[in-house]
């Protein structure tokens, strides 16, 4: 009799194992996630994702904890009630499913019903849900990652389709800044809740349908070097420690020797009243590159043709 036992118990640890393994995959279901650089929420705050943004698993650590890769390389933990972990069956059909993804600069909301104000969540620029969007509808059905249905207001989400296939723009990088200025400076951030420098950029060229790195220091080594004479709008500046020559802070250059900057809230600067200024790069102009990735080409949000 306790051999049985024990032989069903072997079977269960095991296909437990054999389950918890093949959920590899994970979409947050609230609008901005928090990602740690440790599996504690009084740890270091290091990035943040965004509702529907496609994340690797690698590991499920204890107290309910996610070790995930995010789409830009970066690593971190995540705690399990900001996503919906899946498998990779799962995953193939929502890449090929339709989507919509929230373009609109302010945060906006998720309803109950087509016509009832009822807050299902809230919303920020770039989350991603399950929908079609219906020409002439005010509002449009959408499915959150964790299955909740809810409307939004159909002028504040696009086609993640068409959206993934616009052409960059330097006007749209800058008016995607300008749209968030006074926002509080958040380390880590990476919302129009609250962002630090690499996150509005980063969030400013992800509007475009470009993904970025997530640090000053590997964003500086993408793109093209340009002259300080040459800056054109839209161009990435680099600042930092004159004596290391080591890159901790970028702005986003809109002309006139006039930058947008995310210190201590976003703002304007100008380069002649700094004197740290290293470098300026080009995301754009320059197609794909290393560290600079078109969402339509990655395989986490689009299934690939062979």
């Amino acid at each position: 009799m306790n051999y049985i036992v024990n032989i069903v118990l072997i079977l269960c640890v095991t296909l437990a194992s054999f389950s918890t393994s093949a959920q590899n995959w994970a979409l947050p279901h609230i609008s901005v996630a928090n990602v740690r650089t440790n599996p504690s929420h009084s740890s270091e705050l290091s990035t943040q994702v965004l509702m529907g943004t496609p994340l690797r698993v690698h590991d499920r650590i204890s107290d309910g904890w996610y070790f995930v890769e995010m789409p830009d390389g970066y690593w971190g933990y995540v705690i399990d009630n900001s996503l919906t972990v899946t498998d990779d069956e799962y995953m193939k059909k929502w890449r090929d499913a339709p989507r919509v993804i929230v373009v609109s600069d302010r945060e906006v909301k998720a309803y109950s019903g087509e016509k009832d104000n009822v807050t299902v969540s809230d919303l920020v620029q770039g989350d991603i849900m399950e929908g079609s969007i219906k020409n002439g509808k005010r509002r449009t059905e959408v499915t959150l990652p964790d299955g909740r249905t809810a409307w939004v207001d159909t002028k504040d989400v696009m086609s993640l389709d068409k959206w993934s296939r616009q052409n960059p723009d330097a006007s749209l990088v800058v008016s995607t800044a300008a749209a968030v200025m006074g926002t509080p400076y958040l380390w880590g951030g990476l919302s129009s809740k609250g962002m630090d420098c690499s996150g509005l950029t980063k969030m400013c060229y992800y509007r475009n349908g470009l993904i970025l790195m997530r640090d000053a220091s590997q964003q500086a080594l993408t793109g093209t070097e340009v002259n300080e004479n040459d800056l054109k709008k839209g161009d990435l500046l680099f600042f930092g420690n004159m004596v290391t020559r080591r890159v901790n802070h970028v702005g986003i250059y809109i002309g006139d020797g006039i930058f947008i900057e995310s210190a201590g809230r976003v703002r304007l600067n100008r380069l002649d009243a700094v004197d740290n200024f290293f470098f300026a790069r080009r995301i754009l102009g320059g197609g794909e590159s290393k560290g600079i990735t078109k969402v339509i080409n990655h395989p986490w949000y689009f299934n690939q043709e062979n």
